[in-house]
Parts: C-alpha cells; sequence; structure tokens
C-alpha cells in the first residue's frame, strides 16, 4: 500500500449518509445528520477515513465497525541477522511502562527524556476518540553491559501534521532516548520528535521491525521490549477522521552484541633461571591479571617461556676394558706384547678427552744362547736320540725273539730233518 505521504494510489471517494429518524425537517437532518467519507485503494483496501458525527452511539458503531475492520495493513519486514557470533547481548531490567505516570495530558504537550545512560523501553498509550489526542507513558530503562555507553546524542524533525513518518533515519547502532510531542488544535493531530543516541561499546546483532500496526484506530497498546531488545524507530501512520482522528504506531527493534573487552594483565617478572646449564634449556617469566576479561574477552598468555642456553653439553670420553696382552714378539732378548681397548664414546664440544687405548709391555728379558753352545747342544741332543732309538730296537727286537739265538738254531735244525724225511717219501 502507498503511504499517504507518497503518490495516491487511483481511489474513489465514498460518503455514506446514515438513516435520520422521521419527522425531522430536511435541514435539521442536513446539520445533524451523519455522514463518513472515506477513500477506497485500488484493491479494494481502505485507505484513509474522515467521520463527522454529532452522537457518541454513531461515533462507537464506527470505531468498532468500518474503522477496525478496514485499517490499513503494514507489509510485515523480515528480521535480519548481520552477526550470528554473540557472546553477550546488551541488555536492560524486564519493565513496564503501565505503572508509571502519564507524560502529557490530552491535547498537552508531551516530554519523555530518559536520564544518562538509559533508553526507551516501554511505552503505553491511551487514546481519547472525542479529543483525537493520546496520552503517553514512556519507561526508560539503564544499559547493562560491561564498556557500553551512549554518545552523540540529537533530535529528530518533528513528524509533518497529517502525515505517516518512520524516524529517526536509519542509523546502525542508535537508540531512542527521549520522545517529545506538541497537539495541533486546527488539524487534531499531534507533531512527535524522537531523540536518539549512537551507542558505544557494541555491535549490531539483529534488527527486526513489527510485523503490523500495534494498536487499531483508538484502541490503547503497550510495547514491551525483550530484556535484550531496544527501540530504534517509531513508525507512525495518519488516519484522518476530523476530530476522531486517529494514528496507527509500529516500531523497529534492535538486538546488540557488547564488545569483547580484553583483561588487563600486571607487569612481566623477571626470567628465571635457565633450566639446564646447556643442550637448550628453557627459562619463564610471568604476569597476573589485575582486571578480569568481559563480554567473551581474551586474556594474553600469562607465562612465557624462552630457550636458554643452547650450546652442546660437553662429552667426555668413554672407553672399554683392556684386552689379555698378546703373544711375545721373541723368545729372548727383550721382546715385548700388546693389549688394547676400544673408544665407546669419543670426546666432543670441550669434554675430557680420550685416555691411551694401547699398551705395550716387554717380555722375554733373558739373554739368546752363543752359536757354539748352540752346536753343542745341537750334537747332544742329536746323541742322546740316537742312543734312545738304539734303545728302542733293541727292545723291539727282544719281545720278537725273547729265548735268543740258540733256541733259534734248534728250531731251525728240527725243521731241516722233518724236510728230509718227509721229503723222500
Amino acid at each position: 500500500m502507498q503511504s499517504l505521504s507518497g503518490i495516491w494510489p487511483p481511489c474513489i471517494v465514498v460518503t455514506l449518509i446514515l438513516p435520520q429518524p422521521q419527522g425531522l425537517s430536511s435541514r435539521r437532518r442536513l446539520r445533524g445528520g451523519d455522514h463518513i467519507a472515506f477513500l477506497v485503494g485500488p484493491h479494494g483496501q481502505l485507505e484513509t477515513l474522515a467521520e463527522n458525527s454529532n452522537k457518541a452511539d454513531i461515533t462507537g458503531r464506527l470505531n468498532h465497525g468500518l474503522i477496525r475492520a478496514k485499517m490499513p495493513k503494514r507489509t510485515p519486514s523480515v528480521a535480519s541477522a548481520l552477526d550470528s557470533t554473540c557472546p553477550r547481548l546488551l541488555s536492560h531490567d524486564d519493565v513496564d511502562a503501565s505503572s508509571e505516570p502519564f507524560a502529557n495530558v490530552y491535547q498537552g504537550h508531551l516530554k519523555g527524556l530518559c536520564p544518562d545512560n538509559q533508553a526507551i523501553v516501554s511505552v503505553m498509550s491511551l487514546p481519547n476518540i472525542f479529543l483525537g489526542d493520546r496520552r503517553w507513558t514512556i519507561y526508560c530503562a539503564p544499559l547493562k553491559g560491561k564498556g557500553v555507553f551512549l554518545s552523540s546524542c540529537e533530535w529528530t524533525n518533528y513528524s509533518t501534521l497529517r502525515k505517516p513518518f518512520n524516524l529517526p533515519a536509519n542509523r546502525e547502532l542508535a537508540i531512542i532516548t527521549g520522545v517529545e510531542g506538541h497537539y495541533d488544535m486546527a488539524t487534531n493531530d499531534r507533531r512527535l520528535k524522537f531523540r536518539y543516541c549512537n551507542l558505544g561499546g557494541v555491535r549490531l546483532h539483529r534488527t527486526r521491525n513489527d510485523p503490523s500496526w500495534r494498536n487499531i484506530l483508538h484502541g490503547p497498546f503497550t510495547l514491551k521490549e525483550p530484556n535484550s531488545e531496544w527501540l530504534t524507530k517509531w513508525e507512525s501512520n495518519f488516519i484522518f477522521a476530523g476530530k476522531r482522528s486517529d494514528r496507527l504506531f509500529s516500531f523497529g527493534h534492535a538486538k546488540f552484541c557488547l564488545n569483547p573487552i580484553a583483561c588487563q594483565l600486571s607487569s612481566w617478572t623477571s626470567f628465571s633461571e635457565c633450566s639446564k646449564t646447556c643442550d637448550s634449556g628453557s627459562h619463564v617469566r610471568t604476569r597476573k591479571i589485575s582486571v578480569k576479561a568481559h563480554n567473551g574477552g581474551a586474556c594474553p598468555p600469562l607465562k612465557e617461556a624462552e630457550k636458554c642456553n643452547t650450546q652442546s653439553c660437553p662429552t667426555d670420553c668413554q672407553v672399554g676394558a683392556w684386552t689379555q696382552f698378546g703373544d711375545c714378539s721373541q723368545s729372548c732378548g727383550y721382546g715385548h706384547h700388546f693389549r688394547e681397548r676400544q673408544v665407546n664414546v669419543a670426546s666432543a664440544h670441550g669434554g675430557m678427552a680420550c685416555p691411551k687405548t694401547k699398551e705395550v709391555q716387554d717380555c722375554n728379558r733373558g739373554d739368546c744362547p752363543k752359536e757354539g753352545d748352540q752346536l753343542i747342544k745341537v750334537k747332544i741332543a742329536a746323541g742322546v736320540a740316537l742312543g734312545v732309538l738304539i734303545i728302542i730296537i733293541c727292545l723291539v727286537s727282544r719281545l720278537r725273539n725273547p729265548k735268543g739265538q740258540t733256541e733259534e738254531k734248534a728250531k731251525e735244525g728240527k725243521r731241516k730233518r722233518k724236510k728230509a724225511a718227509f721229503g723222500d717219501l
């Protein structure tokens, strides 16, 4: 539906004249007659309504009949999510304006201004159909959140009489903190303006607009923000009906994420002693939290370690056990023999050097015999060997013929006689 302040759509002006009681003069009927004038839009909707009646019962019927049924519709606006990650929301106490005194009298000046660091979170409106005005109750609540503040507060211009308005202008981080209104007798309408302030220490989380008007014509309404939503828009559509004109109201809302606040820390301590004298030890320093983090803020590390004594440690040489001494290099005349041991770990980086791994000792220190003496010893050894050989031969021979040659000769003769005796045969 096109706004009344914009280009008017094609419409039909219809006037209804309600029947008058019989017996009244035509002049009386004309002066006291009841009539209603309204516009029908291109799709059959009721765009605006004017009524003029001198009877309260007719007014009541209109208010609960045509006006209630045909008031303009708002196109619902879809809520938009702008920040999906929000550890903590800006909030306020759960309050209701219905318990507060009115901020104005009918057709009188209206002013509701929040104290410092507070904003409007609840509104109540009560209409008077005969006076064509509304009384308002405005309730403010403090902003609850660490690090949040209001700044750069401004007033909008007054809304235009008998025209729709949507105030304040779009401003991402702003909420309404005051309202002021002046009633105009000539137009039977109230001009409104709003004080809005920028929010600091937050970021926008989500916005939404009311899907429809919060009130019917000449009907009361109460706005009560949830404790994590804030008022950002005040929208109104004027419905013309003479002294019984009224406005429809709708509102914009927003949620704000509190900006993370990192913790505050003390100064670093001195580094501790190195954990090792060589081969990459470490030493540490620490600090403490002096002010805690808020709104999901982080804390930097409280402990810091650094390498120290990165030089390699000295390695001492390590050797195995000695082997046994080997054979002497000579049988006489001062020979020598050796023994050894293995290096298991070599010395490195200035470590203790290896001890000796090979040892030599003298052996067979007696003098070798002279050449003549050696020959005599050889001859003696040869004679001894020959004698031994003769003795062995004799022994063998003795074993083979223990009775000697006499017995052997007797045997030989006996063999010859036998041979002679039997040889003749």
